[in-house]
């Protein structure tokens, strides 16, 4: 029967790993088979995890790991170093996923777990990237609003957006006024216009006067129509 071995991991060496190995304790990890690091996840070139792999796993061993992140952050890696523990005969169990455990399971099983393991690696990577993404937009839009607030209480100019507003709107103002000056001189003009008609008009009441040409019909008379023309018609 083989043995069963713990591996534990956090990033750096101000974080603890007691959780983690509470839990191995738990699932029935003796204390002196659990590995640990305190070292990043970005790839496997970590001194404690190749000592496990290269030098303690032997076939029919098992490897238990509390989660799945903490084998690694490069899911690529991760992908890799599952099939290597997979070939060298060597079980998998994952305690917060029980599903992708590989323990006791046949090899058509094995292939399914893997298969569902990078689908997960797979969609776990998208989330996070997803995640990230979110947090640097919000941290873009908070740092903006951080440097507006500074920039208004110090008196200091706006951002360049701001000043082309205020440029557009000086514009707008502009064009305004100048709407209303046509329009005041417009309403000049058709006064002045229609004092001129009515002084025309005084002079003669019974002259045609056209406001479009600005002048003066003088009625005639209309000729008599000649009475005494034959009619030539041909009989």
């Amino acid at each position: 029967m083989g043995r069963t071995y713990g591996y534990a991991r956090v990033s750096s060496t101000e974080q603890n790993l007691d959780r983690q190995i509470e839990a191995l304790l738990k699932y029935g990890v003796e204390e002196r088979d659990i590995v640990t690091d305190k070292q990043s996840g970005k790839d496997f070139q970590r001194k404690g995890y190749l000592a496990l792999k290269n030098q303690m796993l032997r076939p029919g061993d098992t490897l238990v790991i509390k989660e799945m992140d903490r084998l690694g952050r490069d899911y690529g890696a991760i992908k890799d170093e599952w099939l290597d523990i997979q070939r060298m005969g060597v079980d998998i169990v994952i305690i917060d996923t029980p599903i992708l455990n590989t323990k006791e399971k046949s090899d058509l099983e094995k292939n399914l777990i893997c298969s569902i393991v990078f689908e997960l690696l797979a969609y776990t990577a998208e989330k996070e990237a997803a995640a990230q993404a979110e947090l640097d937009r919000l941290k873009a839009e908070e740092e903006a609003k951080k440097a507006a607030e500074e920039a208004a209480a110090s008196g200091e100019e706006q951002p360049k957006e701001n000043k082309v507003t205020k440029i557009a709107s000086g514009f707008l103002g502009v064009v305004v006024l100048i709407a209303l000056a046509a329009g005041g001189g417009f309403y000049v003009f058709a006064k002045q216009k229609q004092k001129k008609q009515a002084e025309k008009e005084a002079l003669d009441p019974d002259a045609n006067y056209t406001e479009d040409k600005g002048d003066f019909e003088i009625p005639v008379e209309d000729e008599p129509e000649e009475t005494d023309e034959e009619d030539t018609e041909p009989i």
